[in-house]
C-alpha cells in the first residue's frame, strides 16, 4: 500500500482547512463569551489571517520562480491566478509583485511569516526600501531592511511608509544624493510630519 507522503506545509494547510469547515457559521459556540474573549479571539484571528497571507505569497513566489504552473496547467503565473483564483488581471499582478519582493527580502518575510510584521506593514516597507538609491552597498541595504523591520513593531503601515526620505540619513548619512538633502538638513532633536524625530544613537524614534 503506497504511504502518502506530506511536507509540514501540506499537512498545516490541510488541517487549516478542516479546521475552518467544521467551525459553526452562526457562531454559536461563542455565545459564552466574555467581551475579553471575544477580543483575544478576535486578535488571534487577525493575527492568523496576515500570517497566513504572508505563507500564501511565499508559496506564489516560489510556483513562479520554478514555473510550475506552466507545468501544471500550461499557463502562466498570472493566468494561472486569473483562472483558479478569480482574481482580475491587475489584482494578480500586485500579488505577485508583492510576493516576489516579500521573497526577496529574508528579514521582512520572516517578520511578516512570524507576525512581527503585518501584510500592510510588509507592503509599506518594500516601498520604501525600493526608493534607495540604487548604488548603495549591499551591507547597508540589509541595514535599512534591518531597521525597518524593527520599526514595525512601533508604526503602522502609513507611518512606516513616510520614513522614505529620513532613512538614507541613518544607514549613510554623506549619501550625495539630491532627494535625501531634506533628511540630511534634519539636525538630531528635530521633530518631523510623522512624529520622528533622529537620535545619533538609536537612528529613528518617536519624538
Amino acid at each position: 500500500m503506497e504511504t502518502l507522503i506530506r511536507t509540514r506545509s501540506e499537512a498545516f494547510l490541510a488541517n487549516v482547512l478542516t479546521g475552518l469547515d467544521d467551525l459553526d457559521p452562526d457562531g454559536l459556540d461563542r455565545v459564552l463569551l466574555t467581551d475579553a474573549d471575544r477580543v483575544a479571539l478576535a486578535e488571534q484571528a487577525l493575527s492568523a489571517a496576515g500570517r497566513l497571507q504572508a505563507l500564501a505569497g511565499v508559496l506564489v513566489a516560489e510556483a513562479d520562480r520554478v514555473a510550475a504552473p506552466q507545468a501544471v496547467v500550461g499557463v502562466g503565473t498570472l493566468s494561472w491566478l486569473h483562472d483558479a483564483q478569480r482574481m482580475t488581471r491587475r489584482e494578480a499582478g500586485r500579488l505577485l509583485a508583492a510576493a516576489q519582493e516579500m521573497s526577496s527580502r529574508p528579514l521582512l518575510r520572516e517578520a511578516t511569516l512570524t507576525g512581527a510584521a503585518t501584510p500592510l506593514q510588509a507592503r509599506a516597507v518594500t516601498r520604501v526600501l525600493a526608493q534607495l538609491p540604487e548604488d548603495l552597498p549591499d551591507q547597508k541595504v540589509r541595514d535599512a531592511e534591518s531597521m525597518m523591520v524593527e520599526f514595525c513593531a512601533q508604526f503602522d503601515s502609513h507611518e512606516l511608509g513616510r520614513l522614505a526620505r529620513h532613512l538614507l540619513e541613518v544607514i549613510a548619512p554623506r549619501s550625495p544624493r539630491k532627494r535625501w538633502n531634506a533628511a540630511s538638513s534634519a539636525k538630531p532633536g528635530t521633530p518631523t510630519r510623522c512624529g520622528i524625530s533622529p537620535s545619533p544613537l538609536m537612528g529613528w524614534g518617536r519624538s
